[in-house]
């Protein structure tokens, strides 16, 4: 999990190599940009490796014991090993730099680096990313926290919902479990775990409800999603517990837009597909989630709504005379342990999507 970075490298820099003003430290940028999103910015004082201040010993004078020894290595490199993740100013050339970039590298951490292109093919290979300047890589290292923080707060959500896919709520419990947001859209998930249907079990699509979750968490969305085995499938039945608290939700007048993540098996066709209603004749919300989606999934198919949904599709655009976006996810896009890089495309792009909608419709509610 990403929480904590080290930074290496000169705090100050000439305004003629960064386009800074003189007393900028990036530094303190980085504490105050990281810190504010939750990351612990490991930030030594820094200390000279000028050679007027190391011991005037000739070469065959410093033996290997005492450059173990020297207390200034020895705490750099330990506190890269208790970081996660290492962001290096290459502004400046430093022995120092290069060595804790490579240790770090070696070390398994995350490795960024800001510097002046082209860059040196030892620092390509030695490092995750490399920018040109600091907003960049703060922003990239933020986004690669909120990665890592999705992924595994996703599997730690499924992990525990997986003990209850097969067994129903104990007495006096729900089998649904809603999340309360600050912005009008609500995500479903009512297939989150195994429900029956006509008398058949029918088996949980696995990570919708973790998506849920996980969108729940990182936007203020509302999210509604089944936590024990369903008795009654809601797609299919619309007198069940769970539609009857969803139509409480939409109809306080606090929700603007539903999305609805059903999933599809290995088996079908490897898409993403929309499906989309809305009470305005307008279809802004579709497009404008199409062209994100559009940039993990080079041809999103737009498609009508599959039987098995269209009785709780037709109650929420009928009934309740609310916006609604179906997106069916591809069993690979809900993969986060085999799939991270994916699995976290997909969280951003709808992370962005909510975040972005959500604003308008407060707006307008």
């Amino acid at each position: 999990m990403l929480s904590s970075i080290y930074l290496s490298g000169t705090s100050f820099d000439s305004p003629e190599i960064i386009g800074q003003d003189p007393n900028f430290d990036w530094r303190c940028q980085a504490v105050s940009k990281l810190g504010s999103h939750g990351l612990t910015v490991i930030n030594p004082i820094e200390i000279s490796f000028n050679s007027s201040e190391t011991p005037n010993l000739s070469q065959s004078n410093i033996s290997q014991a005492n450059r173990d020894k020297d207390p200034r290595v020895i705490r750099a490199l330990d506190l890269i090993d208790q970081s996660d993740a290492l962001l290096a100013n290459i502004n400046q050339a430093s022995y120092a730099t290069a060595m804790e970039i490579f240790y770090a590298y070696n070390k398994g951490k995350m490795v960024t680096v800001v510097g002046q292109s082209p860059f040196n093919p030892w620092v390509l290979a030695h490092s995750k990313a490399c920018f040109s300047d600091f907003d960049t890589a703060f922003d990239f290292i933020i986004e690669k926290r909120t990665y890592t923080n999705a992924i595994n707060l996703a599997v730690r959500f499924e992990s525990q919902l997986q003990e209850r896919y097969e067994q129903f709520p104990p007495i006096g419990e729900l089998d649904y479990k809603l999340y309360g947001g600050n912005i009008p859209i609500l995500v479903l998930s009512p297939h989150a775990t195994g429900f029956f249907k006509e008398g058949q079990y029918i088996e949980p699509q696995t990570y919708t409800g973790a998506i849920s979750y996980v969108l729940h968490r990182l936007t203020s969305s509302y999210s509604l999603i089944s936590n024990f085995c369903l008795a009654a499938d809601p797609c299919s039945y619309k007198n069940t517990p769970f539609n009857s608290t969803l139509a409480q939700i939409v109809k306080t007048g606090k929700i603007g837009l539903v999305i609805l993540l059903t999933g599809s098996s290995w088996q079908e066709i490897q898409k993403l597909v929309l499906s989309y209603s809305t009470i305005a004749n307008n279809d802004k919300y579709l497009s404008h989630l199409k062209n994100i989606l559009s940039g993990i999934e080079n041809n999103i198919l737009i498609d009508e709504p599959n039987e098995d949904i269209l009785p709780l599709y037709n109650f929420l655009v009928n009934d309740l005379n609310v916006n609604v976006i179906v997106l069916k996810l591809h069993k690979r896009y809900r993969m986060p342990k085999l799939q991270a890089e994916l699995f976290s495309q997909l969280i951003s792009g709808l992370s962005q999507f909510i975040d972005q909608v959500g604003i308008e419709l407060s707006r307008e509610t």
